[in-house]
């Protein structure tokens, strides 16, 4: 590459970003040029807070037949009578607590369940809520959601 290039290139940058855009990505100062541009643009700890990861939800595996969907719906440590799970509609929506093992230690890094939680599922077709079933077993539970009958109607005809 041509050093006269180079130095044009230099420039165009030093115009568009500011004199201290080099020195930004060169210095050894202890913020990072990602949290130098949020405070230039005038960030708050709100949204610094808003940008946090979400708490830990149940992983799920949705499956469809023609006669049915199969949700399964990781819940290891999680005891049944800590889960409820209620369907509206075509969604369905599971609510619980996980509860720590060790209470009296310090907790350094979870990624597990902690805590209340509640997930929404949004299923593509109406459902037979009178024969839906549910099961938990080794830490899975398995909910069966028999599709529902479309309803049918004879017309008559003037």
């Amino acid at each position: 590459m041509d050093v006269d290039k180079l130095k044009k290139w230099l420039d165009v940058a030093q115009q568009f970003q500011g004199n201290d855009f080099w020195s930004e990505i060169f210095d050894d100062n202890t913020t990072s040029f990602s949290q130098n541009q949020k405070q230039k643009k005038g960030y708050t700890a709100k949204q610094e807070m808003a940008e946090q990861p979400k708490p830990p939800q149940p992983a799920i595996d949705l499956f469809q037949t023609p006669n049915e969907f199969i949700i399964l719906i990781d819940l290891p440590g999680i005891a049944k009578e800590d889960v409820q799970l209620t369907l509206t509609g075509n969604k369905v929506t599971i609510q619980g607590t996980a509860r720590l093992n060790y209470s009296a230690e310090t907790l350094i890094h979870s990624e597990r369940l902690n805590g209340s939680f509640e997930r929404s599922i949004d299923l593509p077709d109406a459902v037979d809520s009178q024969r839906a079933m549910a099961q938990f077993h080794q830490g899975i539970l398995h909910i069966r959601l028999p599709r529902a009958e479309p309803n049918r109607h004879s017309i008559s005809i003037d």
